[in-house]
């Protein structure tokens, strides 16, 4: 399962899944860039609401779901909304 380190936050939106089961996912996301970090692989896409996100991948699983720039992919959002009344 994908990770998320609250230090990436400020620098590129909210915190995704990306997953091989669109069923499980609750929107698409276009994918923008991925970048290897070491042991991990960094997805940033841009949401269909226009909000740029982030997910984090372990290299193993990015080479399984093959994620290239350009692809629509299913993700989760992993950070709740915050609702102010």
């Amino acid at each position: 399962m994908p990770t998320f380190s609250s230090r990436d936050a400020g620098r590129c939106g909210v915190p995704v899944e990306i997953s091989a089961q669109p069923q499980d996912m609750s929107t698409e996301a276009f994918v923008e860039q991925v970048r290897r970090r070491g042991t991990h692989v960094e997805v940033d896409v841009l949401l269909a609401d226009g909000r740029d996100a982030i997910a984090r991948l372990d290299a193993a699983e990015w080479d399984w779901l093959e994620v290239r720039p350009g692809d629509i992919v299913p993700v989760r959002c992993l950070q709740r909304a915050i609702v102010s009344g």
